[in-house]
Formats: C-alpha cells, sequence, structure tokens
C-alpha cells in the first residue's frame, strides 16, 4: 500500500486556486483523486486549496465543511483540519470538532501567508497547544521556526513537510518531529531523499508528493532509488504513516470496509 501524506486537493472556491496556474490541471477533487490513483496511491491525507490559502474566517469554515464531505465520499481520503492564527475561536471549534470524529490530522499548515507568522508565535502556540492536549499531528511547512516549536512543546507530534537540508539536523535533533519527502526537492534533485534518510533515519520517514502541485510518479521513481531495501520503502510509503496514526488513536483509517 503507498500512501500519501501530503496532498491538495481542488476546491470549490476555484478564486483560491487561481492563485497558482499548476492547481488549474484538474477541474475537481475527483480528477486529481482519479489521476493519483492511476500512479499507484492508495490513499492520501490532505487538505483543500482554500484550506491551504484561507484567509477569512469563512474561507476556513468553508475548507473544512468541504474537507468533511469529500472523506464522507471517499473513506481513503483522510482530511486534515485547517486552522488559522487570526481566527483562534474558529480553528479551535474546528480542531475540537475533527477529533471528536476521530480524526487526528491538522494541516498541511502554511506558517508565509499574511498574518500568520512563525510558528513558535504566541498565536500559533496557543493553538498547538489545544492539538497536543487532543493528541493530534500537526504538519507544517519547512521553516526554522518548526524547530523552535518542537523545543517549546516537545511533546506535540509534528510532520515537517519538504526536505530542507540546512534544516535536517537539527529536526532529526527533534525526537517529535517526522518529516515528509514532498516538495520539489524531494522528488527532483538527487540525493534528497537519500540525505533525508541518512539524517531522519528509516522510521522518521513519510511518503509525501505536495500533489496537486507535482507528479506524484516522480516521488515513486526516486523513492525506488533511495529505498533500495524494500523494508525500509514500505516504512516509507505507509509503515511509518500508519504507526503515526495509530499513535494518536486514530487506527488504520486506509482499511477496506
Amino acid at each position: 500500500m503507498i500512501l500519501d501524506s501530503h496532498v491538495h486537493l481542488p476546491s470549490a472556491n476555484h478564486a483560491k486556486e487561481e492563485e497558482g496556474v499548476f492547481i488549474s490541471y484538474f477541474p475537481d477533487w475527483r480528477s486529481a483523486v482519479d489521476y493519483s490513483r492511476r500512479t499507484g496511491i492508495d490513499g492520501m491525507i490532505f487538505t483543500t486549496w482554500e484550506g491551504v490559502w484561507a484567509d477569512t474566517e469563512e474561507e476556513l469554515e468553508s475548507a473544512n465543511r468541504e474537507a468533511l464531505a469529500i472523506h464522507e465520499c471517499d473513506r481513503r481520503l483522510y482530511p486534515g483540519v485547517s486552522i488559522h492564527p487570526a481566527f483562534p475561536e474558529c480553528s479551535k471549534k474546528w480542531l475540537k470538532r475533527f477529533r471528536e470524529r476521530g480524526l487526528v490530522w491538522v494541516g498541511e499548515l502554511v506558517h508565509y501567508r499574511a498574518n500568520r507568522g512563525d510558528y513558535d508565535s504566541a498565536e500559533w502556540i496557543r493553538l498547538f497547544e489545544l492539538a497536543g492536549e487532543f493528541g493530534m499531528i500537526v504538519q507544517l511547512h519547512s521553516s526554522p521556526s518548526v524547530i523552535r516549536l518542537a523545543k517549546r512543546l516537545p511533546e506535540l507530534k509534528i510532520v515537517n513537510s519538504h526536505v530542507e537540508i540546512p534544516l535536517l539536523k537539527e529536526l532529526a535533533a527533534c525526537p517529535g518531529v517526522m518529516l515528509d519527502v514532498s516538495g520539489f526537492a524531494g522528488g527532483l534533485r538527487f540525493n534528497s531523499m537519500e540525505y533525508a534518510l541518512r539524517e531522519m533515519g528509516p522510521d522518521r520517514l513519510l511518503f509525501g508528493t505536495d500533489f496537486t502541485v507535482y507528479e506524484p510518479e516522480s516521488f515513486l521513481l526516486r523513492s525506488r532509488h533511495a529505498f533500495l531495501d524494500p523494508e525500509m520503502r514500505g516504512k516509507l510509503y505507509c509503515g511509518n504513516l500508519l504507526s503515526l496514526l495509530a499513535s494518536a488513536g486514530a487506527g488504520n483509517p486506509f482499511q477496506e470496509d
């Protein structure tokens, strides 16, 4: 089984999708999922593009409602809750609502958008403390502030997204941090996945692509070369993610009924 831990699906709010020309390739989330499955991806953790780019409380509400609706249509699509430090009460409501439904994933969240700030800012910290109380897993776009956050909240389960080689040694020193190998470097550049394996070890890496930005097959090809040992490749493709989800009380949400 191959699980993609980092996916952004097209959303009904097409105005948010138009911020990147790469997003317009797929007319809707179903076409994107069909494409991903044809490449060999069996299940995915996702947010919608509205969730990633939400700039208002209304967009945050809409994105989370849509993510849950997509999950109801296909249980192999596991939604991450979208939260925003500028809208703390709305974010807390959705953290609680997802957790009550047994959903334990938060994000991927981005820090570089306007009015968001570094992950160790007071506004983010208050939300991450609640996510930690709920035992949830927080997926964050790569940033030096991920390392500061991990030191501030060492019990928080964090997934750092993207292979940023200058950060890997410090990330590896934070035991609560795992790494998904998504993004330009992980899928296209030689030695990025290999370097991540050397620094993080085989038990702290997750397969991720950042689809619908990148072509999933490029990551599958690179990973087959970077992880020659079948056991290690199995951990990357699904074993580590399933263990992480189980540690948060999610079990195996990708099992067929």
